[in-house]
Order: structure tokens, then sequence, then C-alpha cells
């Protein structure tokens, strides 16, 4: 599984200024923009369902073909 935190430059004051510089893998998952989909401490992610985890690889294939690279890729 790969965690991404999102380089604040690029998110900071837009619609995923929540997740800039944050682990964004629980909103993009759950298609939340809230500050509710951010924790602040370790996330484990266990209590997603199959649907929300493909979310989150779908998600992954759609940053890695993007020009920016993350700057913390936890696996």
């Amino acid at each position: 599984m790969f965690i991404y935190i999102l380089l604040p430059v690029l998110f900071t004051g837009g619609p995923y200024g929540v997740f800039a510089g944050r682990d964004a893998s629980r909103g993009l998952a759950t298609f939340s923009l809230t500050e509710d989909a951010i924790r602040d401490e370790y996330d484990d992610l266990s209590d997603l369902n199959s649907m929300q985890m493909d979310s989150i690889r779908e998600w992954e294939m759609q940053f890695m073909g993007k020009s920016f690279t993350p700057i913390l890729v936890l696996r």
C-alpha cells in the first residue's frame, strides 16, 4: 500500500488543501475533503472496505502519471 504525503505548494488554498503536507489516503479513498478524513496519528486504513482500497490504488495510478512526485511514499 502506498500512503502519500502531498506537496503543500501544490494544494494549499485549493480544493485539496486539506491534504497539504498530510496523509491523503483516507480522504482520497472516501472522496472526502473534510478535516474528518485526516488523521494526525498513524492510520493503517484497516477499516476501509475493498472499494475504498481500490480507490486508493486508482488515485495512486493517477498521481504516478502526473508531472509531480510525492515527497514521501510509505510502503
